[in-house]
């Protein structure tokens, strides 16, 4: 897809034509990610809620161009391709007959600047003046360029077009004066019009033909360039485009002459001076001089090493330093100081020249930051290696392909794309790591160097000859930052190796004894980052490089491991609760970035067989990864756990709580009969020990799947046992979460019992109103959600609109603010209902597709209610092949979760297109299969008889009755084989 703005507003590849979401998309092309609230506040300024109304524009985008735009809880961003990115590409290029080819109109012609507000209006005209100021200085450029071998017909029609370009802001008096030199060297009828544009600014162009000709043949004029002695480059330059501008404004900056790129060895640091430094050749007279100081082994050498690159002979002087700053006093240059970390020593030296010589900026390289007050630190960390846009290379990637293709591997990577992203994160991003690996491909493809790659670091030396020596090996390369730490920082840096994902000060304090100082100085030597949530993090291959440090003490390794175990169990068990209340976002941001740490803390519990604790963290894991919606994560905890345990009789007491996680996981592959069965061992084993936490655990669960979500509601008495014992242990053990859990399941047990009975709906309502009430006193938000959507599809399913929208608003506006996914589905699903019941499609599609990018970017949730949603907006559209697309999905899908409900809710829309497409008997026996379930008969029966009241206009009595009859007899697989073709 591409997104046109210039000469007007579409989006390439699709249909969609609505003009404020296409606006909106050209705004985060062009201005890059936005949060959702100042979005929402400069588009949507008139509306009683904008962030409402943001999302169902983002909705509508999504459904007509997926992929186009991706939204988190905080900000939305696109990577879709537009004519204005080329257009600035080609600029920066310097390919201008592109860019002037891509300017088509001015920018967003024909739109309605009257239909936004006024920040939105100004924004829109200010990128229409400097898109055409860009185009018509290319447009002279190319007239110029034209010029010098004479082709003046031809260059003067270029600044014709640059005087008469669209949208541009009035011409200054030096673009006049280069338009009209080109006109009159072609002697074109268009120069009295420029002649009296001038003379309104006071400009007096009088250049004659000739003249005009004689200057234009010389060419621009040509601009020094300084000496400089930037050493070559074997290789192009990759990625780094947001340091490079961070790097280019500092240096332009005139308060900052001291600026220091830090990071750990192999980072990059120096070939980003280079080309930093290469960028500003034009801007010091005096020269730009490069100084490594690899070499120079004493900080007293310092001076020798400067003079000698400035080329400043220091014979016959006993004081080269004074030599040097009386050189500099009064140039302009710029010094790029290589490699500085092990002469900090020398630092004065760096202080006098910033001192002495004001006109001299000084960029330096260093593993360590100078701790200089005039200094300014850029900290480099790895090249990104995931890519932004989905198709496109990461810049990591970008790293390795193009050093392969240098080096005439193309043939092997044609492939290999998933590899060569996952050799990038092995080695986070770290340029001389990517091309240390890439320099394997003439012996090893790129699966197998990523495979040698987990297994250490080994794979990461030079295997062509022109590596420069620090640089053969990443071994090296930290074994050399290794010689200039002390024994203390040593080893606090080998136990820093145990932690997953980061740290804070006072887990590196328990478990690596890192005092404040300490932990200061391995920042300072780019060992050890801070971020800027305030956590402690360490580069891949810098923790890799530790690790093996610290397996070579066992001693060390083994008493560090069990303390990062200990503690943070201790941690978790402490936090979790809190999951559990209105602080659930708080605890969240304390807990989540912890993950890592809890799951190798289990892993080392697990190694270890300290069942306790695993019997302890089992259920707060459950809850923590269930609320994150990482349901994967805990299948392989849990999977982990039971098999580990299974192995050693002596501790199949402690499988009950591994089991029952195992069974109650959501993304678990398990089928309802596994599940049941690992419930029924985990409460076996848990009962004689008193386990009540794990046992009514286990209950809630048995409750779920043997009555609630049962066809066949099996075992009935067994489950309504279990209710009411796991009711009971619930509140006595006073976990929020589990009491909820049981409120929520008893609700629906009892108003299953109401069914087929007058008192159903009055009854239901008020049992589902009181669970509500109930929730609310107990206060775990996640249950209150689930229980308000539970009472507000209810409402919504019996027609009690207002009430129920009520309810699902309240339940949807509570599980953003929670950032709980899976509640947010579940209101969805109400709201669609209500609004497709409301007749109002578009707000029905809005939710839909919201409810469907929840299920595509988090996982299967409710993704078969969202298609069957879709495709009955479809039909009531008039859209029946899609609708039959959409709806044939939903069904598939419905059949998978073996609820009846689900299905016979997908069969009802199913009809409806039946009858749409003039199948009318078919949709008759489609509805009488339905109508023999006892199954939520009130919404669902509604619904179906709706469709059988319309049918009665197209067939006779007796036709109808005898299809409903003959539905009333099917069984699924009877109407599922018809559909299998389609299926």
């Amino acid at each position: 897809m591409l997104l046109r703005t210039l000469g007007g507003l579409q989006l390439e590849g699709t249909e969609f034509q609505r003009p404020k979401p296409l606006l909106l998309l050209a705004y985060l092309a062009l201005e890059g990610p936005q949060e959702r609230g100042y979005l929402a506040e400069l588009f949507f300024q008139g509306s009683s809620n904008g962030r409402h109304s943001l999302s169902t524009t983002l909705s509508r985008l999504r459904s007509s161009a997926p992929g186009v735009v991706e939204a988190d809880d905080t900000h939305v961003r696109t990577g879709v391709a537009s004519d204005v990115g080329a257009l600035l590409g080609a600029v920066r290029g310097g390919d201008l007959e592109r860019a002037v080819g891509l300017y088509r109109g001015r920018f967003l012609a024909g739109f309605d600047t009257g239909s936004v507000g006024t920040e939105l209006e100004e924004w829109i005209y200010a990128q229409r003046e400097s898109l055409a100021a860009k185009v018509r200085e290319s447009l002279l450029d190319l007239g110029e360029q034209l010029a010098v071998p004479g082709q003046f017909e031809a260059a003067a029609e270029y600044a014709e077009r640059a005087y008469l370009v669209s949208s541009a802001p009035e011409p200054e008096p030096r673009e006049l004066s280069r338009i009209y030199t080109l006109l009159a060297a072609a002697e074109h009828p268009q120069i009295a019009d420029v002649r009296s544009e001038a003379q309104a600014y006071g400009l007096t162009l009088t250049i004659e033909p000739e003249d005009a000709r004689a200057r234009l043949l010389q060419g621009p004029a040509k601009e020094h360039v300084p000496r400089h002695d930037l050493p070559a480059q074997p290789t192009r330059f990759v990625g780094r485009e947001d340091e490079k501008a961070r790097l280019l404004a500092l240096l332009l900056d005139p308060e900052c002459r001291l600026l220091t790129i830090t990071g750990p060895g192999g980072i990059g640091k120096t070939r980003l001076a280079i080309e930093i430094a290469s960028a500003q050749l034009g801007s010091f007279p005096d020269g730009v001089f490069f100084v490594p100081f690899a070499p120079v082994t004493s900080p007293s050498s310092m001076p020798y090493a400067i003079t000698e690159a400035l080329g400043v002979s220091t014979e016959g002087t006993t004081d080269a330093r004074e030599l040097l700053l009386g050189y500099l006093e009064k140039r302009q240059a710029l010094l790029v100081l290589d490699n500085l970390e092990h002469l900090l020593d020398g630092t004065d030296l760096i202080h006098d020249l910033w001192e002495r010589a004001p006109r001299v900026k000084l960029l330096i390289t260093s593993r360590e930051r100078l701790n200089l007050r005039a200094e300014r630190v850029v900290l480099l960390s790895g090249l990104a290696s995931h890519a932004e846009v989905p198709g496109e290379h990461s810049d990591a990637a970008a790293l390795f392909l193009q050093t392969a293709q240098d080096r005439g591997h193309e043939e092997v990577l044609s492939q290999a794309a998933p590899s060569v992203e996952l050799i990038c994160q092995l080695v986070g991003g770290m340029p001389l790591a990517i091309e240390l690996a890439a320099s394997w491909l003439h012996v090893l493809l790129p699966q197998h160097i990523a495979q040698q790659l987990e297994r250490g670091l080994d794979v990461l030396e030079a295997s062509a000859r022109d590596f420069p020596e620090q640089h053969q090996s990443i071994r090296g390369v930290f074994d050399h930052s290794w010689v200039l730490l002390s024994e203390i920082e040593r080893g606090v840096l080998r136990r820093l190796s145990v932690f997953q994902g980061g740290f804070d000060l006072s887990a590196a304090t328990e478990v690596a004894g890192a005092s404040l100082p300490v932990l200061a100085g391995l920042c300072l030597k780019s060992l050890v980052t801070l971020s800027p949530s305030g956590r402690y993090e360490q580069h891949p291959l810098v923790l890799e490089y530790a690790r093996e440090r610290l397996s070579e003490q066992p001693g060390d390794e083994t008493a560090t491991r069990e303390k990062h175990g200990l503690y943070y169990h201790a941690f978790l068990q402490e936090h979790y609760p809190g999951l559990s209340t209105s602080n659930i976002n708080k605890v969240r941001e304390l807990l989540d970035p912890e993950i890592p740490n809890f799951q190798a803390a289990w892993g080392w519990a697990l190694a270890d067989l300290r069942v306790d604790l695993i019997a302890k963290s089992a259920f707060p894991l459950h809850k923590l990864l269930g609320v994150g919606n990482r349901g994967e994560e805990a299948v392989e905890l849990f999977s982990n756990a039971s098999d580990r345990l299974d192995e050693n009789p002596e501790h199949h007491a402690a499988l009950g709580y591994p089991l029952i996680g195992l069974s109650v996981v959501s993304n678990s592959p398990l089928d309802r009969e596994e599940r049941v069965g690992l419930l029924m061992r985990g409460l076996e084993l848990l009962r004689p020990l008193g386990e009540e936490l794990g046992m009514a655990w286990a209950q809630l669960h048995l409750v779920w799947l043997l009555l609630i979500n049962s066809i066949a509601h099996d075992d009935e008495a067994l489950a309504r046992g279990y209710l009411e014992e796991g009711s009971r242990i619930a509140r006595k053990v006073g976990n929020p979460d589990l009491i909820g859990r049981f409120l929520n399941a008893r609700a629906l047990v009892e108003t299953e019992d109401l069914e087929g009975s007058d008192a159903y709906l009055v009854g239901s309502k008020r049992l589902y109103e009181q669970a509500v009430k109930d929730l609310r006193e107990v206060g775990d938000p996640m249950q209150l959600i689930w229980g308000m959507s539970r009472l507000g599809i209810f409402l919504v399913r019996h027609e009690f609109f207002n009430e129920g929208k009520a309810a699902l608003m309240e339940g949807l506006e509570l599980a953003r603010e929670y950032r709980l996914i899976g509640s947010v589905s579940d209101a969805l699903i109400g709201l669609a209902e209500a609004a497709l019941a409301d007749d109002d499609l578009d707000e029905a599609e809005a939710f839909a597709s919201e409810l469907l990018q929840i299920s595509r970017d988090y996982g299967p949730f409710d993704d078969h209610w969202a298609l069957e949603y879709l495709g009955v907006i479809a039909i009531r559209r008039g859209e029946l092949a899609e609708a039959e697309e959409l709806l044939l999905e939903s069904l598939r899908l419905a059949l998978g979760t073996e609820h009846q409900f689900a299905i016979d809710s997908a069969l009802v829309a199913l009809a409806e297109l039946r009858i749409a497409q003039g199948r009318w008997v078919v949709a008759a026996e489609w509805l009488g299969f339905v109508a023999e379930h006892e199954v939520y008969p009130s919404s669902r029966m509604t619904a179906a008889q709706r469709l059988l009241d319309r049918l009665r206009d197209q067939v006779s009595p007796e036709e109808l009755t005898a299809a409903v009859a003959h539905g009333r007899d099917l069984i699924l697989e009877e109407i599922v084989n018809d559909l299998l073709p389609t299926l």
